[in-house]
């Protein structure tokens, strides 16, 4: 299991997996349907186009109360010829079979910040968990955060980090990011309050736990 001490080696894995993405990769991108979610997935959907000037190919939510990867959504990963696959907010370390599926026929990168079910690193699966790379809570450190922190180290992302920020408010994070939220504030143009559900940050994460 990669820990703190091998977080280097990790990122560095990261680096030179997501640099070496082509025109001619099918990419696909599966994220929880929360605010955290939803935005960790932007947030990739514009790294991949920053680096290969086109959007991902496929883009899928988890299916209502399933938290894993559904037949039908293999389905239409295989149809589509996915042959890497990024997924975000998704504790799929918790369905160690279903990542070995999805790698009879692509790669895998999982970014997570939830607790740590199984180590599912693989020479096909690139895991990231919040843990494996930072010391703070992981409960905090969302997906979102960490997806923008993770595509900052491969593309220029300054103007994404409202939308780290609507998964940081919509996973009760701000407390442990206040400094970047008070940032990204000034960066764009934005009143903060005490309560960030109410400046226009929680406004959006709470449109997108309502939809």
């Amino acid at each position: 299991m990669v820990g703190l001490a091998g977080s280097d080696a990790l990122l560095a894995r990261w680096d030179n997996f997501v640099r070496a993405i082509s025109l001619q990769d099918k990419i696909a991108i599966i994220h929880d349907a929360d605010p955290d979610g939803v935005s960790s997935a932007v947030i990739l959907g514009h790294m991949i186009k920053k680096l290969r000037g086109r959007k991902a190919d496929v883009i899928m939510h988890r299916q209502r109360e399933k938290y894993t990867i559904t037949p039908d959504m293999m389905r239409t990963l295989r149809r589509h010829k996915i042959n890497k696959i990024f997924t975000v907010d998704l504790a799929l370390d918790e369905y160690p079979d279903v990542i070995l599926d999805m790698e009879r026929f692509s790669y895998v990168v999982v970014i997570d910040h939830h607790k740590i079910y199984h180590d599912i690193s693989s020479e096909k699966t690139i895991f990231i968990k919040a843990q494996f790379i930072s010391s703070r809570d992981p409960a905090a450190y969302a997906s979102s955060k960490l997806a923008y922190d993770l595509a900052c180290r491969v593309a220029h992302m300054r103007e994404f980090d409202w939308v780290a920020a609507i998964g940081i408010v919509g996973d009760c994070g701000s407390g442990e990011w206040g400094s970047f939220l008070l940032d990204v504030c000034k960066n764009n143009g934005i009143r903060p309050q005490s309560d960030w559900f109410k400046t226009d940050i929680g406004r959006v994460a709470h449109m997108i736990s309502c939809s």
